[in-house]
């Protein structure tokens, strides 16, 4: 029985299964909990409280003016104004923050660091920025409302996901529980300036026509739109250089077709095309850095640099506790720490030893219920494992930037975080239990960490 068979089957065998929440409810479900949750956060948090947070908005204001940012450049002044008047030391890393009465010697050094990332999540800011110009808003009030386009951004993410999904006739509830998983995260990511939130829209964008592609390899239209899905990809963040290997991982699972040669030509077709256009500015880093992808460069300019680890157990351990803590919490930082509502025990426990167990359960295909081989199910195993391999590899070999920060690779959030779904789903046996189990845990942890996390910073202003 070949793979497009055995994927019939795995289709039409769902397709007989009544689920108690169908997919478009899980869809509105996860857009009610990361609008309603987060939305307030971006209003009512100081600013900064993402600490490149003040790096991204120089960015935009930097384009805004009609200049790409160097690493040389000094902050804005009008940035530098904002921060004086408003600056929060609880969200600051102290030695990074220094008092700001000199602009050589804020945030990580006071000049743009950023410099390095592509401009076009700063080119979406700035857009929205300009329509809302006759406005006269405030500067302040702007990073407000770029943080809540940030959140929109998330927002069309799994909006593409489900579209994709849809489309490409994913029967199986599994491939949807991931959209509320994500809604459910407790992330800075969701309320603060990045490009982080960005990449996550348009690599899910390049995905949903990765499956839709399953259903139809030789579609035009789709082929097209995972070009420009890759080229918005690449000219966001660096790191989405992952999709190229996902690209690779997809051509391969076509071998079996009966038209393999033309889909292998156009694909192959395709995957130049998008190169060939994202190419630009890593060229450019080229003749700036001497480095398409520019991880050193921030070392003349003082900013932190993480040193490619030594292979050993303690490595590996200090990259997974730091991966998994900050895929479920992020990374936002209080009094100099970072925010956490768990001891220590039930921190690892839950953020790290399980997580990394139902992984483990999920990429490998012992106790798969059968029929559940269609390629979506092989792409997204195949791909968590090259992408947490990647993410490895550069930890241990390149080094630089801290690798083992779940934000970079927020591109590839919805393949991880499908694993896990994957993983509960096998290990419980039941759609209801694989689906309610996590969400009842991730929404309890979101609830009391959103509750200690306003406590904390609304608290004092409110007695």
């Amino acid at each position: 029985m070949t793979m497009g068979n055995r994927g019939e089957i795995f289709s039409a065998s769902f397709q007989k299964q009544k689920f108690f929440l169908k997919p478009k409810n899980i869809l509105y479900l996860a857009l009610a909990f990361i609008l309603i949750r987060n939305i307030p956060l971006c209003i009512s948090l100081p600013i900064w409280v993402f600490g490149d947070e003040m790096a991204h908005t120089d960015y935009a204001l930097k384009i805004a003016k009609g200049h790409i940012p160097q690493p040389q450049d000094h902050i804005e002044p009008e940035l530098f104004l904002l921060h004086k008047v408003h600056r929060d030391i609880r969200f600051a890393i102290d030695r990074f923050v220094p008092p700001p009465n000199d602009v050589n010697k804020m945030g990580f050094g006071g000049y743009s660091y950023a410099a390095k990332h592509p401009p076009l999540p700063y080119l979406i800011y700035d857009l929205f920025r300009i329509c809302l110009a006759p406005l006269g808003l405030s500067l302040i009030v702007q990073i407000k409302i770029m943080r809540i386009i940030t959140l929109l951004a998330m927002s069309a993410g799994i909006i593409y996901l489900y579209s994709g999904l849809r489309k490409a006739g994913c029967q199986n509830p599994i491939f949807y529980y991931p959209l509320l998983f994500i809604a459910l995260l407790s992330q800075d990511m969701y309320f603060s300036i990045n490009n982080d939130s960005f990449s996550f829209c348009f690599v899910s964008f390049s995905l949903a026509q990765i499956f839709i592609l399953f259903k139809n390899p030789l579609s035009a239209k789709n082929r097209k739109l995972l070009i420009l899905g890759t080229i918005l990809s690449l000219w966001t963040k660096i790191t989405n250089v992952l999709l190229f290997p996902l690209w690779l991982l997809l051509i391969c699972l076509f071998r079996s077709h009966g038209q393999r040669k033309k889909i292998y030509a156009s694909l192959l077709l395709a995957l130049f095309i998008a190169i060939l256009l994202s190419a630009p500015w890593y060229i450019y880093n080229l003749i700036r850095f001497k480095d398409p992808v520019a991880f050193r460069y921030g070392s003349m300019q003082g900013e932190p640099v993480v040193s490619p680890q030594n292979l050993n157990w303690q490595s590996l351990k200090t990259f997974v506790l730091a991966f998994t803590r900050t895929l479920f919490r992020g990374d936002l930082h209080w009094h100099g720490n970072s925010f956490d509502i768990l001891s220590p025990g039930l921190r690892d426990l839950f953020m790290s030893i399980i997580p990394i167990l139902l992984f483990m359960i999920a990429a490998f295909p012992y106790l798969d219920p059968p029929h559940e081989d269609a390629r979506p199910l092989l792409f997204l195993r195949r791909s968590a494992v090259g992408v947490m391999i990647a993410l490895l590899c550069a930890y241990f070999f390149i080094g630089n930037i801290p690798f083992y920060q779940a934000r970079f690779s927020f591109g590839a959030l919805y393949i991880i975080i499908f694993m896990l779904a994957w993983g509960w789903k096998k290990c419980l046996r039941s759609d209801a239990a694989a689906f309610w189990v996590p969400v009842l845990m991730l929404l309890c942890y979101n609830i009391v960490y959103t509750s200690a996390l306003l406590s904390k910073v609304l608290g004092p202003k409110l007695r």
